[in-house]
């Protein structure tokens, strides 16, 4: 099963934390990410409908990635891979601890709005 997102992939930001002047502080995650983190989310959902898939899978996961960034602005893989597994945790699987087995791939010089972000997803056959 794969499908393609739509947009120029954002890596996951560290969470932002607040402090009051009364000391209370809470964390929160930049808006930027919550946006890229829906809108795979979204694609999911719409993909998965599409392929009669009605709930998140429940096997051992193996899991590819494929980034394409426009501009030629770098990032950290490891930092576009969080933000792509975050997204769809109780989506396309019940949590990112099922995949077993990841491969990912970026690439930069895609022309504006035409970033993207392939994701194809299978059982390993493990138990």
């Amino acid at each position: 099963f794969s499908f393609c997102v739509s947009g120029n992939p954002v890596p996951k930001a560290r969470p932002r934390v607040v402090t009051r002047v009364s000391g209370t502080s809470w964390a929160y995650t930049p808006l930027r990410t919550k946006v890229w983190e829906r809108t795979i989310a979204w694609t999911a959902r719409q993909a998965m409908l599409a392929a009669e898939i009605s709930a998140p899978l429940t096997g051992r996961l193996q899991l590819s990635l494929s980034f394409g960034r426009e501009g030629r602005r770098t990032c950290d893989l490891d930092n576009l891979i969080k933000a792509g597994k975050d997204a769809l945790n109780g989506v396309l699987w019940i949590d990112d601890e099922q995949i077993d087995h990841l491969t990912a791939e970026r690439c930069y010089g895609c022309e504006r709005g035409q970033g993207y972000l392939i994701i194809a997803i299978g059982e390993t056959g493990l138990e």
